[in-house]
């Protein structure tokens, strides 16, 4: 160890072939130099809170056995390619207080026995597609405290083996299969401290081993039932300090192996009330938080379907009403509860509560107090006497008027009307909602008096008027509340929309791109209905990338990802999006390029003088590659006797002579590239002669060959013909 000194260089410390490890940590080291490959030994190598800015190419030479490597804390604002290439044993490599911005291409290319990587604190805005390749032993990696808001899909590709991946506090926005895509071994994902308003749709699906996800402090405003689902696999799941206020009635249905759910502090006080069963499906769960909620009512349903739960948190809720049958679900597994709401509404209807709370044994647990009526307000609910839990003078508001049900085009003015009425001298509080969420507040609306209404022209002679319209997206059910000091009341209504015709939003371009690479075509829509979006290619749904397993569609992302490209995935792609209300397409050209390649090698020859010589060069490429010949490396120049066929695939020397005896070669070139093969020709002697058999023999041949040779030229230009055709075809 040489830490905490004032070292400005990897020291040279003589002939020690066997070091083991050495710890440079705390210095003032500014670069990487040469003296590391003295010490090709190495198994750890800490050069941690130094001032290197750079890891070159080179430095790494001799370091094939090092397992460790720790950076942190450093200024490392670039990694040439190729840098870490010989580290081929590293199994932990920590880059962590840095300045990286990106992830070079291929940076991890030949590190196929990582285990752990750490790039915690750097500047890394995006991470691209493919950027792990080489990964395939990772186990563990960390990108907390970065700036990614963006994950390209296929972003963690090639990590089979990861199980834990940690990216919080980043400022990542969605979650999506596409960036996903890849990660079946995945057990634990952390996204704390993000600014996620959404899982898209079957988001989990590449994670069906994902046991442990943590989405605490993020901007999730709804659960509805595609949040989790495919992510069956979940034991605990933490939603806490989030925005959520809505939760979808079977939105945890396939979460029935989940052991631990935290949704405290978010606003889902009207979910609690309402729906008919929010947590039904979780028939595993033990411990549930929902402190700070504003949960003012726990309804008969509130925890149907949690018969093993034992840890329930209510703490910081303005609870006001309890149903008797609240806890009934609970009474076998329950042992710990916290509640100390000082809100309750201490009517007849609560008489129940201290003796359950006292055969529960929550007595020490379980604080709370009435907040009416007034003569029983600041005193525990275990002080207060059976006889004084009465429902005299308690006048709940009445509904006189509920909103009807309606059909509405888009456009077309809609006017709801909900009145209420009290016997008490208060102010009565009307809440408009649509599919349980406070946002129809914001969708072109006037309040007043507890009526909604959509538009300029209305019959209420005191309601503002405005011009607003009706939208599509009033489609669905619509819920008034009206509360009161004495209790609340509830009407609903389900107004809905006409079907609108699909419109791009983002349309496929043409691409061009080599073979073996990876293309991406995008194609997005939106519609009342929400459009189906499908691929075509050339017409057909027959895509040879499917049949090899190398096409993968991201619905969520709309994108269409081929990898391994080939020459066969060229052709037009079409996009067709379509709903109730009609159809459109979009179309673009994926163009794979190839180098020249040979179909078959060439072949060397020997044939007699006077006879004719065939000489092959079948090339592939694209674009289609131009050929050259040459003989004993001079190029070759047609004559009587010399011409090509078949595009200069086809080299015939008619009656040969011994000055044709050579090496011939043949080039092939195109945009991505030059290949050349040889053959030698050797022109024999000419063959005694055989009187007039022999002579009709040889010409014979002679004739064989030319025949041959006009039947290659006419099906290859064919051939030709055939492909031109279609490729104009494709692009009209």
């Amino acid at each position: 160890k040489i830490s905490h000194n004032h070292l400005i260089e990897i020291p040279d410390l003589g002939n020690l072939q066997h070091l083991g490890e050495l710890h440079l940590a705390h210095n003032e080291i500014q670069s990487l130099g040469q003296n590391l490959l003295k010490y090709p030994s190495l198994r750890s190598l800490d050069l941690s809170f130094n001032k290197i800015t750079v890891i070159p190419m080179g430095v790494f030479t001799n370091s094939s056995r090092l397992l460790q490597l720790s950076l942190n804390s450093n200024k490392v604002s670039s990694v040439e390619k190729g840098s870490l290439d010989n580290l081929t044993s590293l199994e932990t490599l920590r880059l962590n207080k840095n300045h990286l911005v990106t992830i070079p291409k291929d940076l991890f290319l030949k590190l196929q026995a990582l285990k752990q990587l750490e790039l915690n604190k750097n500047r890394i805005r995006a991470i691209e597609g493919l950027s792990f390749k080489g990964l395939e032993s990772l186990e563990s990696l960390s990108l907390r405290r970065n700036s990614i808001s963006h994950l390209s899909d296929g972003a963690f590709y090639y990590l089979g083996k990861i199980q834990n991946l940690n990216l919080d506090f980043n400022n990542i926005t969605v979650v999506t299969k596409g960036w996903l895509y890849g990660l079946s071994a995945l057990k634990l994902l952390n996204l704390t401290g993000n600014s996620i308003t959404e899982v898209g749709m079957d988001g989990w699906e590449y994670c069906r081993k994902l046991t442990h996800l943590d989405l605490t402090s993020n901007k999730l405003q709804a659960i509805t039932t595609s949040t989790f689902a495919k992510a069956e696999s979940l034991r605990f799941l933490y939603l806490g300090h989030n925005m959520v206020s809505y939760i979808e009635e079977g939105a945890f249905k396939h979460l029935n192996h989940l052991k631990t759910l935290h949704l405290d502090h978010n606003e889902i006080s009207w979910t609690m009330e309402d729906t008919n069963g929010p947590f039904l499906g979780l028939s595993s769960l033990v411990q549930l938080t929902l402190s700070d909620n504003s949960i003012k009512s726990l309804t008969p349903r509130a925890f149907a379907g949690l018969g093993r739960l034992q840890s329930l948190d209510l703490s910081g809720n303005p609870v006001a009403t309890i149903h008797q049958s609240t806890f009934a679900p609970l009474r076998r597994r329950l042992t710990n509860l916290k509640l100390d709401s000082g809100s309750l509404l201490c009517d007849c209807n609560l008489r129940w509560l201290p003796a359950w709370i006292v055969s529960m044994g929550f007595q020490g647990k379980v604080q709370v107090r009435c907040g009416h009526p007034l003569p029983l307000q600041g005193r525990l609910v275990l002080d207060v006497g059976s006889e004084n839990f009465t429902c005299d003078d308690f006048p709940k508001p009445q509904i006189l008027e509920s909103p009807e049900t309606q059909i509405a085009l888009k456009g077309q003015n809609i006017t709801l009307v909900c009145r209420a009425a009290t016997a008490s001298s208060s102010t009565l509080e009307f809440q408009w909602r649509k599919e349980q969420k406070v946002s129809l507040y914001s969708l072109f609306f006037c309040l007043l008096m507890g009526n909604i209404f959509f538009s300029k022209a209305l019959i209420s002679r005191n309601i503002l008027k405005q011009p607003l319209s009706s939208s599509c997206e009033l489609q669905g059910l619509v819920t008034t509340k009206c509360d009161h000091d004495d209790g609340e009341i509830r009407a609903v209504l389900c107004p809905s929309a006409h079907p609108v015709f699909p419109m791009f939003v983002r349309t496929p371009t043409n691409v061009t791109v080599r073979a073996g690479g990876t293309a991406r075509l995008e194609c997005g829509a939106v519609g009342q209905p929400t459009p189906t979006v499908a691929w075509q290619k050339d017409g057909g749904d027959d895509f040879p990338a499917a049949r090899e397993r190398r096409m993968h569609v991201m619905p969520t992302d709309d994108v269409f990802f081929v990898v391994g490209l080939k020459a066969a995935d060229s052709g037009v792609y079409t996009c067709t999006a379509h709903n109730p209300a009609g159809m459109v397409r979009a179309s673009a050209t994926l163009t794979v390029l190839e180098a020249p390649a040979f179909v078959r090698p060439m072949k060397s020859k020997q044939v007699h003088a006077g006879d004719s010589a065939l000489l092959e060069c079948m090339s592939s490429g694209s674009p289609r590659p131009k050929l050259s010949w040459l003989k004993d490396g001079e190029p070759l120049v047609p004559t009587e006797r010399h011409f090509f066929a078949a595009d200069a695939q086809l080299l015939v020397i008619m009656e040969s002579r011994p000055s044709d005896s050579g090496q011939y070669a043949c080039e092939m070139a195109n945009t991505l590239g030059v290949e050349r093969g040889l053959s030698v020709l050797r022109v024999l002697p000419a063959k005694s002669p055989l009187g007039p058999i022999g002579s009709d023999t040889d010409g014979m041949t002679t004739g064989i060959v030319v025949i041959v040779v006009v039947l290659c030229i006419v099906g290859t230009s064919l051939v030709w013909v055939l492909i031109i055709y279609k490729t104009r075809k494709r692009q009209r």
